[in-house]
């Protein structure tokens, strides 16, 4: 396990009382050096990444799609020994950071996210008052606190770019500029269609947007359990839930709307309505990351780098603050604070400059902030690998792919390298030496009695909601409540500990 699970310690850049700006200049000297190893660490292997690894291996979807259907019980092979060069190269690396920053003094990590809690707050504030250019200059703040976390967030935004932002700036700008091509000519197509209203980002539609998010979540927790009274965790922590989830997910998307309803931002509904009708962006992804930019492999790479020593507690951990985890502890990306700085910025400046429906509310990028809410929510059916991701959030070392297991598997990284289910199939993995190296075989057999409709079972790809599900929910929520109030004894918390 890497020392960033093992230690509840952490770093901050930002000197202790009575030191002296030298000692912060050598601080931030020492932790320019540690990014250089990491940006370099990134460069090197992302080629390989996105190259030498199968399609089938690195794009679950095409696995689903093209294999699966077509056989009952089949084996795919792959060389060893990019694992074993990857593996080897990220544990230089962590020795490496080990020894680059041993002489950076280390705070206590409550003590880092306390100073970046009251930034992310002041930047909510200012943007709550329209103030971009400050707000900009209040978040620029976290990476004195937390220098590591830049490198964590250039590679989010390079990881998030293919499957999410891509599609929907290319979708949007194209439609955009279409629809003010068609007005500007003066034809009589359909102008009952161009006269459709835009939505004006306002402050009360943004609150109406968070409190339907948080009611999403509340779904989310009842969603998926056979007994609803087994599935939320006891009032107490379900409210840590909620106030962290606050801080540290739902901030993210308030900042950006509330700068864009200072400028009273608008969202043309033509051209949101067609791309959502049309699935333009997720069109556009799904060329983008079908031939070798899927992101499964690009977010393997980023997340584990994320895990890595000292890294680890400047960005990454402020999603895994809470043991275990539920929907209030996902947004749009699932992604911790310190994270997110690049990805903001693009949302803002993009939606500023050219005019466009921010991604935040892109269609499909709902439905995949929808499904990273179920994502996040532990099941109680515990088969199909569909705890694959809520079970990172307990062996915090483990199954960083989402729901990619077997690219976990392949690197040694799943919570069972051996074995594991994978939607209507179990998974076996061998190793096997050769005169040219190592290989390994992934053996797909169908279980019995299973009635899936694809490989993954795909909790996790974008859905709508099911109202007649919801409904069966709320009742069971009742009933959940209504046992609670007769004073029947509390569940057994799901949480493990680490080991």
């Amino acid at each position: 396990m890497d020392e960033a699970d093992k230690k509840p310690a952490a770093g901050g850049a930002l000197p202790a009382a009575g030191s002296g700006v030298s000692d912060f200049k050598a601080s931030m000297a020492l932790h320019a050096k540690g990014s250089e190893m990491l940006f370099n660490f990134y460069i090197s292997q992302i080629g390989g990444v996105l190259t030498k690894l199968p399609t089938w291996l690195r794009d679950p979807n095409h696995l689903a799609e093209e294999l699966a259907p077509r056989r009952q019980h089949f084996a795919l092979s792959v060389d060893r020994s990019f694992a074993d060069s990857y593996n080897d190269a990220f544990a230089r690396l962590k020795s490496g950071m080990r020894e680059a920053t041993a002489a950076v003094p280390r705070a206590p990590f409550k003590d880092t996210m306390v100073k970046l809690s009251i930034i992310r707050l002041l930047c909510l504030v200012t943007a709550y008052y329209g103030l971009l250019w400050l707000t900009v200059l209040l978040s620029l703040l976290q990476f004195a606190v937390a220098p590591y976390s830049a490198v964590v967030a250039f590679t989010l935004l390079v990881a998030l770019t293919p499957p999410l932002f891509l599609g929907h700036l290319a979708s949007m700008g194209v439609l955009e500029m279409g629809n003010a091509l068609v007005a500007a000519s003066g034809l009589p197509v359909l102008p009952w269609l161009l006269s459709l209203p835009t939505v004006t980002i306002t402050v009360p539609l943004v609150l109406v947007l968070f409190a339907v998010d948080q009611l999403l979540c509340v779904y989310c927790c009842f969603h998926t359990a056979c007994d609803p009274s087994k599935s939320f965790w006891g009032w107490q922590k379900a409210l840590t839930h909620v106030a962290f989830g606050f801080l540290n997910c739902k901030t993210y998307t308030l900042i950006i709307l509330f700068l864009l309803a200072s400028r009273g931002h608008t969202v043309n509904l033509l051209v949101w309505a067609i791309d959502a009708a049309l699935g333009l962006t997720p069109l556009i992804a799904k060329h983008a990351t079908s031939a070798w930019l899927h992101w499964s492999v690009l977010f393997y790479h980023q997340h584990r780098l994320a895990h890595t020593p000292r890294v680890y507690e400047h960005a990454h951990r402020f999603h895994h603050f809470l043991y275990d985890c539920n929907a209030f502890d996902a947004h749009l990306y699932g992604s911790g604070m310190p994270e997110e700085w690049f990805c903001m910025m693009l949302e803002v400046f993009s939606s500023l400059l050219f005019g466009l429906c921010p991604p935040t509310l892109n269609y499909y990028i709902l439905m995949i902030s929808w499904s990273n809410k179920i994502g996040h929510t532990r099941k109680a059916e515990t088969r199909f690998g569909i705890n694959h991701h809520a079970d990172h959030h307990t062996y915090h070392s483990k199954n960083f792919a989402i729901y990619n297991c077997l690219l976990d598997m392949y690197f040694d990284t799943n919570t069972d390298n051996d074995k594991y289910q994978l939607g209507s199939y179990e998974v076996t993995k061998s190793t096997e030496s050769n005169d040219g190296g190592s290989v390994v075989t992934f053996k797909f057999s169908r279980l019995e009695g299973v009635d899936a409709e694809d490989l993954l079972k795909s909790y996790y790809n974008p859905q709508v909601l099911d109202f007649k599900a919801l409904t069966h929910r709320a009742v069971g929520v009742g009933r959940a409540l209504q046992a609670r109030l007769s004073g029947k004894p509390k569940t057994k918390d799901r949480e493990k500990k680490l080991d």
